[in-house]
This record gives C-alpha cells, sequence and structure tokens, in this order.
C-alpha cells in the first residue's frame, strides 16, 4: 500500500471485508469483492474494533488503493524505556610547579579532579627526563632525586591528560601542565694564591661562576685575621692594608662558597680556597 500514513497501517486491519460472517484482510487481487460492504477498522491485540462501515466501493480510490482518508487511531504498544548517559570530559586540577635544586628530593605530585560518578585516571608526559623523571606515565608522580650536572636551569615541562570513564565509556579531557625546575650546583672560577708585604695596599678580589640563568652569591671565611682581612665576608673582598707583625710569613686561607638562586629557591655550590 502506497500511502503516507504506512507508518500507521502497520498496526490497522487495512480493509475487512463482510464475506459469510468472516473478516479477512483484503489484497489487491481480491477487487472481485468490489460489489460488498466493508468495514475499516483495527485489530488491538486480539481484539477487533471496528471504525468506519462503507459500501466496498467507497473503500477504495480511483486508482484501486485502499482509501484511508479519514481519521484513524492509533494502536499503542507497550512502553519500552532506555536511557542516554552523557558523560563529562575529564578533569585533573592545576597541579603545582616546583623548583629544586640538584640533589633534592622532589615532592611527590597526586592528581586530583572534581569530577565524580565514575573513575579518572590520568597519564602524562615529561619533556625532560635528564632531571630524573621517566619521560612517561601514568597515575600520580612519585617523589623523585632530581639531577642537574650542568651550569644553568633545567626545566621539565609535564603534560597531564585526564580521562574520565563510566559505563564502559572513556572520555578524554583537556591536559594541565605544570614545570619542575632544578637548578644547578654553581661552582667558583679558580682563583690564584697571592702574596703581599707588610704594609701593601690589596686590590679588591672578585668572584665568578660558570653557571648562569639566576643571580649567584658569594660567602667567604678567613682563616687567620692576623693579615688585616676579617674572619668572614660576602661578595666581593674588598682591598685592605695586608699586615704581619711577626718575624715569619703568615698564611691565610680564604673559602669562598657560591649560591645559586632562581625561582625563589637558594642553592649551596661547592666550596673553593686559595
Amino acid at each position: 500500500i502506497q500511502s503516507n500514513r504506512l507508518y500507521r497501517i502497520e498496526c490497522f486491519i487495512r480493509i475487512l471485508l463482510a464475506n459469510d460472517g468472516r473478516y479477512r484482510y483484503l489484497s489487491l487481487d481480491q477487487l472481485e469483492y468490489r460489489n460488498r460492504s466493508c468495514y475499516i477498522g483495527f485489530r488491538k491485540f486480539s481484539k477487533l474494533y471496528i471504525h468506519e462501515q462503507h459500501e466496498l466501493a467507497d473503500c477504495f480510490s480511483s486508482d484501486g488503493y485502499p482509501n484511508l482518508d479519514g481519521e484513524w487511531p492509533l494502536c499503542d504498544g507497550p512502553a519500552k524505556t532506555f536511557t542516554i548517559t552523557v558523560n563529562p570530559s575529564g578533569q585533573v586540577n592545576q597541579p603545582p610547579s616546583q623548583v629544586k635544586c640538584n640533589g633534592d628530593l622532589a615532592l611527590g605530585t597526586r592528581f586530583s579532579t572534581l569530577l565524580t560518578g565514575g573513575t579518572v585516571s590520568y597519564s602524562w608526559t615529561n619533556t625532560t627526563p635528564a632531571i630524573g623523571l621517566a619521560p612517561f606515565g601514568s597515575g600520580d608522580i612519585d617523589s623523585f632525586r632530581v639531577v642537574n650536572t650542568g651550569t644553568t636551569p633545567l626545566i621539565a615541562t609535564i603534560t597531564v591528560t585526564p580521562t574520565f570513564t563510566n559505563g564502559g565509556v572513556a572520555c578524554q579531557g583537556q591536559p594541565k601542565i605544570f614545570t619542575i625546575t632544578v637548578n644547578p650546583s654553581p661552582t667558583v672560577n679558580p682563583l690564584p694564591n697571592l702574596q703581599y708585604c707588610d704594609g701593601n695596599r690589596t686590590t679588591p678580589i672578585s668572584f665568578t661562576s660558570p653557571a648562569s640563568g639566576g643571580s649567584i652569591t658569594y660567602s667567604w671565611t678567613n682563616s687567620n685575621s692576623a693579615i688585616g682581612l676579617p674572619l668572614s665576608g660576602v661578595g666581593t673582598i674588598p682591598a685592605f692594608t695586608a699586615s704581619n707583625s711577626t718575624a715569619v710569613p703568615i698564611v691565610a686561607t680564604i673559602t669562598v662558597t657560591p649560591s645559586f638562586s632562581n625561582g625563589g629557591i637558594n642553592c649551596g655550590g661547592v666550596p673553593r680556597s686559595f
């Protein structure tokens, strides 16, 4: 049957014939029944409902197809229920960045989320494995001993990606980025030993370091203040008047210790003596 009501026809008795008291379906090859009356109705489960009664000729349109004009009752069936669940995208709270000195223990990073109702997993990548952390991993990052044997800060960029899983469906979310910066252990460039005569005026003694990428300060100690130099100081050793009131040479050992500062963290270096 060609009709714009095809979706309804499936649940109706299309055309019913009264033939010897028996109801029958009408098909297009049964047009010999045109001289009889017909009923239009529908069947709901096992019960038959008569909707309209017509002369048989009125049950057909001019082209020979059943006449389906008019209002037709709906055949309601048993309801079925199903759900559509939409999971949220994964989400991870912003992890804190860290600045550490070479050889320090980095704090473990525990990832967290605002999401509930499922499980959230985390995968991460690390751009600088030289700091002592693997190039990639999953789950939390445990504490580890950081490494920087160079002369400039090492910066590792960690990208963590969250995935929310519920009902067997995994939904990836936006990644978050944080850094772990490892400052170097500064050193002091070599210094020559110096000799002066009693009463001579010295020149200032400045310190330098191969380290860069931060600020470097120097503290020093003097083992023998009898030479005219204080026992300790910070920065450049100022000019002073050498002194020796004895009959033999006297020696003072100067030990200078560098400190590298970056990201609010001061990192002590290797002392050097002269």
